[in-house]
């Protein structure tokens, strides 16, 4: 029946993505930001859900990194931590849309990671993935949503599939990751 209900939840969420091009604007007044930055919610869906997932604690980690001019990384802030078996998008994060030097930019640095394991301080890193986004100007100082898709690909091991940002005033979707 879980299975079920994630295959369903993962198709509907295909459906959406695919269909989004004609449909109204959401009438959705969403929670304003500060000048400078973004709001961000994660939500996690998992496209072969079993019992092991809540068993091993699968838990995605979104932190925002700066990088100085020679792409070193000079600092990082956690944005979202998000475990599977948790409740669906409910806590608030924020992204600074700001560089290393503190200038004021739409490109920002995310580092995701996804760990797993029973022990909270010695857990498994199964993905890691940093990657440069550029937020839409009209995102800036926006609500937005995270929906990143997992699966297990072993005992203890789990993947990032993809993750799609939505502004929830818009209803605008945008692939993150993968990227080419």
């Amino acid at each position: 029946m879980t299975n079920r209900m994630a295959a369903l939840s993962l198709l509907i969420l295909g459906c959406v993505l695919a269909g989004c091009g004609g449909l109204p604007k959401p009438k959705i007044t969403p929670a304003k930001s500060k000048a400078g930055t973004a709001n961000v919610r994660v939500t996690l869906v998992g496209t072969n859900y079993d019992t092991n997932w809540d068993k091993e604690g699968v838990k995605l980690y979104v932190t925002q990194q700066w990088r100085n001019k020679d792409d070193v990384p000079i600092g990082e802030e956690l944005v979202a931590e998000k475990a599977f078996a948790s409740g669906q998008g409910s806590t608030r994060g924020i992204i600074a849309l700001r560089d290393g030097e503190k200038k004021e930019t739409n490109w920002v640095v995310l580092k995701f990671e996804l760990k797993s394991g029973p022990d909270p301080l010695n857990q498994n890193v199964s993905a890691a993935i940093t990657r440069e986004w550029k937020v839409s100007s009209s995102w800036a100082e926006a609500d937005m949503v995270l929906v990143c898709a997992i699966s297990r690909t072993g005992n203890n091991n789990y993947a990032i599939d993809a993750v799609y940002a939505q502004n929830l005033a818009t209803g605008e979707i945008e692939q993150v990751l993968p990227f080419e």
